[in-house]
Formats: C-alpha cells, structure tokens, sequence
C-alpha cells in the first residue's frame, strides 16, 4: 500500500513540474529597442518621435501583432500618435509627440510620464557664450514605461519584454547632436567660463522687490575678453538699475547690478536680460494653488537656469540664491522639483532662504501667509479584499484655539470637490478626508490633491499549490511642504484595519522627517498602528487572503488520495477474507482426511 501511494504522490509531482515547464517554455524573452528623436526649432515647437523596435521575430507572429495593438489601443497616452511598420530592422512602433512652445511640451510629456517635468533650452549668441544647450529632468525611456505596464497588465505570456535605450538624438534647427544617455543632456556652446551666479532677492509685499545678480568670472577670461565682455555685460543690465560695476574677489572678477523697488514684471524682464535667455518665469500669489489645507499661503515660485554660462573644465556653475521677507511674515520650507517631485532644499537662516546649488535649471518655490495650527494628523486606512480600500486623513486642532483652522481646511477642501467632513472629540476639533477605491484610485486622488511623491500601491503573489495569497500594501505620505512653523514636527499616527478576510500580519514604516525609527503597536483587534512625525512618511504592510482555488485543489487532491487509500484498504480486506476462507477450507479438508485415515486404521485393526 506504502509503494503505491508514494507512486501516485510522484505522478502528481511530475504533473506539476510538466505544467510549469510547459508555461515557462512559452515565455521567451524579446528585447525592445527604443530610439528617441527630438526636433527642435529656436521657437522650442517641434516633435519627438519615440520608436520601439520588437524585432524581426514579431515580424511573422500574427498573435504577438494582435496582442501588442490591443495593449497600444488601450494604454496610449492621448498625446502620442502612432503608427507601425514591418521591415527587415523589425516590427516597429512608431510614437510621437508634436508641440508647438516650451509649455506645450512640458504639457504633453506630463501626459505620457505622469509628474511634472522642466526641461530647458538655452541659445546664447556672444562672446561670452554662443550655441545651444539643452537640459531634460526625466528619463526618455519613462516615454514607454505606460507601454511596459500595459503588456504587464493584459499579462499575455507570449509578450515577455525587456525595453533597452539605444539612440538619443536631438535636431536643433538641423545641428544634429547625440546625447550621453536616455536622460537627454546636450552642450553645443562654446565660449568663456564662468564661476558663479549669485541672486539676492527681498519680497517687500505690496509687489516691490529688490534685486542684486552677481556674475562671478576667473581672472583668465576676464583678462582674455578685456572690454568685450565689459559690453556685454553693460548691454545686460537694464536702465532702471541703481548699481552696476566690477569688483574684484580674490582669482575672480565679480559684475554686480543692483535694482530696487521693481514690480514682478521688472523682475522677471531684467533677471532674463542679466541670464541672457527667456526662461526666467517668476510668480508671487496663490494663481497656482498654492494654499493648503493648513495654510492660506502664498508662494514665491521662479523657474530660472543657467544654461547660457559656460562652466570651468571639470566644474559645473554654481547658483547662490537667497530670498527674504518683511519680518514677521510666516514663512514655509523651500522645495525644488527634482525628478517630478518637490523636495526639501536650502534653509532658513536668520530670516534668509539660502540655496546653493550646481544644477543648471532651477523651478523652486518658497511659501509665505496665514498658517493653522494642528496638533496632529491622524490617517485610518481599512483594508477589504481585492485591492479595496477606505482611508480617513484627519488634520486635528486644538478644541479651544483651532476652530478657524478647522473651518478653513473645510472650505479649502470642499471647494476643491474633495469629501471633507468637520467632526470633533472630547478633547479634539477634526477635518477629515475620506477616500475609497483601490490602491490605484487612492493613490491618484491624493496624488491630485497633495502633489508627487504621494501614492499608494498595492501588490498580491500566490505561490504554486498555496491556500493563501500573500499581499503587500505600499502607502507614501509627503506633505512636508505644507506643514510649516509650528505644524513642522507634529505627531503623525497611522492606523491599519482588516475589514474583510485579510488577515494583517506585519507593519513597517519609515519616518523621514526625523529619521527615527518608528513605534509600531500591534492592537488587540488586529489593527496595526505606528506613530511617526512630520509629514514625509513611507507605511507598508503584509497580509494575507484565503485563496479559494488553493483549498480547492487540496481538498480535490486529498479526497483522491482518501479515495485511493480507501480502495486499497478495501482490497486488503477482500484479499484477507479470502485467503482466510481458503485456510478455512484447507482446514476442514485436512480435518476430513484425517478422520478418513483415522477411520480406516480402525476398521484395519477390526479385521485383524
């Protein structure tokens, strides 16, 4: 019996092995060329074209052509166009990308990539510098990654794809010129170095400003320019300046021009005159919502670049940037977009922001106005079974000081769409968010409403003949530019509830605003809570689902198996009464010839 069950387990096992081989013997992979062409013309309109090679074995595979139109048809982002060709390099994609200014380029590329992106383009034409150079923030290849998610999501097993850069050209005006790597970086310029530029700005409100720009050169190209570059610079500084002249500092000659009292307009007009391109773009109000729920704030946001000033071989340019305020005016953390997202860079110093950088482009914004006290933010997210979710954001406030507060983070959210509701404890007044969906639709509803760098992700895994699914939840919180002040450190609790059949067993987190280990309870009703600080908080957790076609099989495969046992038991049993009931016979038959034996030796000994 032994042998034979451990017969039928060997047969099951190589059934299993056979099925996984078969699958995986069907998933070649195929590599993907991706080529990106941008044409660009000085007004900055142009197109980008993005081809994506499948190779020549796609050619004759009607299958793959079908599955890879119906990933296109549903993925392609609205503001590619495309088109496929068949030939001897291949079966090829072709998508593009047509724009008409700098803004309308940003506009589309946002579309494909989904953040934000500033790219740059300079054309200086002097003695100081002259040429073209360009500068993008985001990868060219992130322009298919919505093609890679959506041969992923159709999960056709015959599209098993590796996407690899392998051209990066860029067209300006006709001068045809490769870049490095797929983050696109051209300097065609040729000129003078420079050291630094140095900016120093003070918002005096009702829309006057000061500003000093200190260009920053080595004595060398002083010396080599001589009075041409004393022109250029005389012809780069606007009439209404109260100061210009040179100065030297040490190996360096330093050109400083002084304006004060100018308007916005001014300020942009003459810092794009001294920077000798149009990018500078500078804007103070709340036009670009930039109020928060905790702060009716404004923001001085500038997008500005250095681009038209050659560097020092094996250096980069440096930008020394400071901004002030009246005194007394509340303000709030500066952040500079890197890679799509708003970071946290420079600092306050004595009532100064201070940055010092050797980027080329810049988009910064520094925040100012009216800020709300909290005392905390508390975030509940309920998790139900496949990939469903509600989660609460609560802003508390004190109950006695922070009903103004808790009014205006209402109205700001209310009129914004956003479901908000005011609520309020023994101790506590509250405004709450509550959103519900799966991950993917949590993670663009905060995305919308607290900017990059906040999502939610969700991911499940069922191993080969398990009864439960494993799955791992990924929420992201960066609110860090709106908690400013007091709201900078305050406490921060997450709080994670099972509301169906998952079963939560772990929980993580990581406090960036501190960078201290978060403490992390396990509650009686199977809750997990940590309890962080600050606004710039990444949670994850583990869990898992009962899975219905695991059970399924086990039990199918444990009633064989019972099944079996019981045939075999049964035959034992049959095959037991019957040599039993041989012996029985043997028994009486050997009986029977004995008494026959028996009685014939008596009758023997009667006759004689």
């Amino acid at each position: 019996m032994n042998k034979k069950i451990t017969t039928l387990k060997i047969v099951i096992a190589m059934a299993i092995i056979a099925i996984i081989t078969a699958i995986l013997c069907g998933c070649g992979e195929t590599t993907v060329q991706v080529e990106n062409m941008l044409k660009l013309e000085q007004s900055f309109s142009g197109t980008r074209t993005i081809t994506c090679n499948f190779g020549t074995q796609v050619n004759g595979n009607d299958q793959q052509k079908q599955e890879l139109d119906s990933v296109i048809a549903d993925a392609c982002p609205s503001s590619l166009t495309y088109e496929n060709i068949s030939d001897d390099s291949g079966y090829k994609y072709i998508f593009t990308i047509s724009f008409n200014s700098l803004t309308d380029y940003k506009k589309k590329i946002e579309n494909v990539i989904g953040k934000q992106v500033n790219p740059a383009l300079a054309t200086p034409n002097s003695d100081l510098a002259r040429g073209w150079r360009l500068r993008e923030d985001f990868d060219g290849m992130d322009l298919v990654q919505w093609l890679k998610t959506g041969i992923k999501e159709k999960g056709y097993k015959d599209l098993n794809t590796t996407f690899n850069s392998t051209s990066n050209v860029v067209n300006y005006g006709g001068d045809i010129v490769s870049s490095k790597d797929s983050v696109i970086a051209i300097d065609a310029v040729e000129g003078f170095p420079v050291n630094s530029i140095s900016m120093e700005t003070t918002n005096n409100k009702s829309d006057s400003y000061d500003r000093k720009i200190i260009l920053s050169v080595p004595q060398s190209t002083f010396d080599k320019m001589g009075a041409k570059l004393n022109t250029i610079m005389e012809a780069r500084t606007d009439a209404t300046a109260v100061y210009s002249g040179w100065s030297q500092q040490g190996n360096y000659q330093e050109y400083q021009v002084l304006y004060q009292g100018i308007n916005l307009k001014d300020l942009q007009r003459v810092t794009n005159l001294f920077m000798d391109n149009n990018s500078a773009d500078i804007y103070y109000g709340d036009e670009n919502h930039s109020s928060t729920p905790l702060a009716e704030q404004l923001v001085f946001e500038e997008n500005i670049d250095i681009l038209s000033f050659i560097p020092q071989e094996g250096k980069s340019v440096s930008l020394n940037y400071k901004y002030s305020l009246p005194i007394k005016t509340t303000h709030g953390q500066g952040v500079v977009l890197r890679n799509g997202v708003w970071e946290k860079e420079g600092e306050w110093v004595d009532g100064v922001y201070t940055l010092q950088s050797t980027d080329s482009v810049y988009d910064m914004r520094i925040p100012d106005g009216m800020q709300y006290a909290i005392s905390g933010i508390n975030v509940s997210l309920t998790a139900y079974d496949n990939n469903n979710f509600t989660r609460t954001f609560d802003f508390i406030y004190d109950k006695q000081a922070g009903e103004d507060g808790m009014n205006y983070a209402y109205n700001f959210l209310t009129k914004k769409g956003i479901n908000a509701a005011k609520d309020k404890t023994d101790t506590s007044l509250i405004c709450r968010i509550t959103q519900s969906g799966t991950a993917q639709e949590i993670s663009n509803q905060v995305g919308d409403l607290f900017g990059g760098g906040n999502y939610m992700s969700y991911s499940s895994q069922t191993s080969a003949m398990a009864v439960v699914t494993d799955i791992a939840v990924e929420d992201n919180i960066n609110i860090t530019y709106m908690l400013t002040g007091s709201n900078i450190n305050v406490p921060f609790t997450y709080t994670v509830h099972s509301g169906g059949n998952e079963n939560i067993s772990d929980m993580t987190g990581e406090n960036q605003a501190v960078k201290e280990t978060p403490k992390i309870i396990s509650n009686k009703d199977g809750s997990f809570t940590a309890k962080m600080v600050g606004g710039e908080n990444n949670i994850t957790f583990a869990a898992t689902v009962p899975y219905s076609p695991g059970v399924t099989t086990y039990c199918i495969v444990a009633g064989v198996m019972l099944l079996l046992a019981g045939l075999l038991i049964l035959l034992f049993i049959n095959k037991t009464k019957k040599i039993n009931a041989r012996e029985r016979q043997q028994l009486l038959i050997e009986e029977r010839i004995a008494q026959e034996k028996k009685a014939t030796k008596a009758d023997y000994d009667d006759n004689f």
